[in-house]
């Protein structure tokens, strides 16, 4: 008897625009309709085939400061400040590799000595190691990668062999952005440095770096595929508001 609305279709963006206005307008009452539509798209966007297994986690919000409320939007995917590690800002129709650990040579656990006697001794040394390096980048690159993302930091020699391959470098700013980038792009988390399998590649249409009110912004596009991750995209000249 309590009951005012239920909405009976959850697939519906204006029925569950309908349910969300009333707790959006008691913290913002002069944008709770255009804010709750914005939040209805984002959660029907990633809408489960169980809608009782839907995660809040899911949907992202990313404040910028500039423009005015009205020009917040939502994108079918994960966006997250920061900038790419490379050159290369932009790619289309890409496969993603998601490794938990850093892209680098590998150490060894203990100190050890190493005695060079000549010239040769010294380059033959580096020459190893960046034969080694780049057969890895290669085997990452030959199964179709064109975006790796790092949950560590990523070395320079391989910054030089991920550049000569034309892949696109990506580093999140902590391990809950990682696991939401494998959401976003069906993506599994590697903990061994080497070529991913098809089943462990993810997919994103888009991946590129884009400014928004001088703010650098690293956005995993979905415009055809299915995400799990949606984010809105708030605008405004204060934080407080």
């Amino acid at each position: 008897k309590l009951t005012s609305y239920t909405a009976k279709d959850l697939t519906d963006e204006e029925q569950v625009a309908y349910v969300l206005n009333a707790a959006i307008s008691a913290k913002q009452f002069d944008y709770g309709e255009f804010l709750s539509g914005l939040l209805a798209k984002a959660c029907v966007q990633i809408l489960p085939k169980n809608a009782s297994s839907f995660n809040t986690d899911n949907v992202r919000v990313a404040k910028i400061l500039g423009a005015g409320v009205g020009d917040s939007h939502v994108i079918k995917g994960l966006m997250m400040l920061g900038d790419a590690e490379g050159t290369i800002k932009h790619v289309t129709s890409a496969k993603v590799a998601v490794f938990a650990t850093g892209i680098d040579a590998g150490k060894t656990e203990t100190k050890g000595n190493v005695i060079l006697n000549t010239a040769k001794d010294l380059l033959d040394y580096t020459k190893g190691e960046e034969q080694s390096m780049e057969k890895v980048v290669k085997e990452i690159s030959e199964v179709g990668t064109k975006v790796i993302v790092s949950g560590g930091p990523v070395g320079e020699l391989a910054m030089h062999y991920i550049e000569k391959y034309k892949m696109m470098a990506v580093k999140p700013p902590s391990k809950s952005q990682l696991r939401r980038i494998c959401r976003a792009t069906g993506s599994t988390p590697l903990v061994r440095l080497g070529a991913p399998t098809p089943e462990e590649l993810g997919f994103c249409d888009v991946v590129s770096v884009d400014e928004i009110g001088s703010t650098k912004v690293t956005v995993f596009r979905q415009d055809e595929e299915d995400s799990r991750v949606s984010t809105i995209i708030v605008r405004a000249s204060t934080r407080n508001r």
